[in-house]
């Protein structure tokens, strides 16, 4: 490990991304690992590897791109696609820094991001986890956003942009496989690392922003991955049942403790007075 630097991670089924029919109508160009590429080496002051995992092996265009690219300092290519949870853990294996940022291929990221969110890490020695956007989480959704003005404990970092603790990654033992190829990875981590006794936080006011395009949480059409193909719709109900099996305990304690004595004799103690 090296101390003070900064592990990149991004999976990556194709070079340019599929825009949905709304984003079509507007014009909008989808970001892609290119993109994200040049965000990093001109906002970045930090020292940081950029490591990308590839899930398409037929992609010509990706591949000559991975290979080229003077600022992808490693790379993955699987024969198949093996899903997000699979490929941030792949990239976590070949990762040497203190800190891993878990990123998607369509964010952008502008001056400070990073660096800001490795120094709330430095600063609270009981934070896990932080990103730019996040909040509590009820049932299998997410609920308020918080941490829109001010450093903010939350439920759930969400998982377009994230970075954790190499020591923490490595104490919960990765992201969970079981979600492959995708969906509720992320939200499962932030609930494990809560559990290991640390904080997940998010920092607000970053200059940064997800391009969401088309993809797998919008619930449209399929994904393959191994040797299967599973509907987007299919596979959310799939994955929010084992999130929901897993940590409902968490949830219903968390329910029940605000609907408690306790905290009923709080809120209404005013009117007593």
């Amino acid at each position: 490990m090296t101390a003070e630097l900064v592990s990149v991670i991004v999976p990556v089924l194709r070079l340019q991304r599929n825009l949905g029919e709304r984003a079509r109508h507007l014009f909008r160009r989808a970001r892609d690992l290119k993109d994200l590429v040049a965000n990093l080496r001109d906002n970045i002051t930090i020292p940081y590897e950029l490591i990308v995992v590839c899930n398409n092996p037929h992609e010509r265009e990706l591949l000559d791109f991975v290979r080229q690219s003077p600022h992808i300092n490693k790379y993955c290519i699987n024969s198949t696609n093996v899903g997000v949870p699979r490929a941030w853990n792949m990239g976590a294996m070949l990762a040497e820094g203190e800190y891993l940022c878990f990123s998607n291929d369509d964010v952008e990221v502008g001056p400070g991001v990073l660096e800001a969110l490795t120094q709330v890490l430095k600063e609270n020695p009981d934070a896990g986890e932080v990103g730019p956007r996040g909040g509590r989480w009820e049932g299998d959704r997410g609920g308020e956003r918080l941490g829109l003005e001010r450093v903010e404990e939350v439920d759930e970092v969400s998982g377009f942009f994230f970075v954790l603790k190499r020591k923490v990654f490595e104490e919960v033992g990765g992201f969970e496989v079981a979600y492959t190829p995708a969906l509720f990875e992320e939200i499962d981590m932030s609930f494990r690392v809560r559990q290991r006794g640390y904080r997940c936080l998010v920092v607000p006011r970053l200059n940064i922003r997800h391009h969401a395009s088309y993809g797998v949480s919008d619930n449209e059409g399929s994904i393959s991955f191994f040797n299967r193909t599973i509907s987007k719709q299919e596979l959310h109900d799939r994955n929010s049942r084992i999130f929901t099996e897993k940590w409902g305990g968490m949830l219903e304690k968390r329910r029940d403790q605000m609907q408690g004595p306790e905290h009923t004799e709080r809120t209404t103690a005013p009117d007593e007075d």
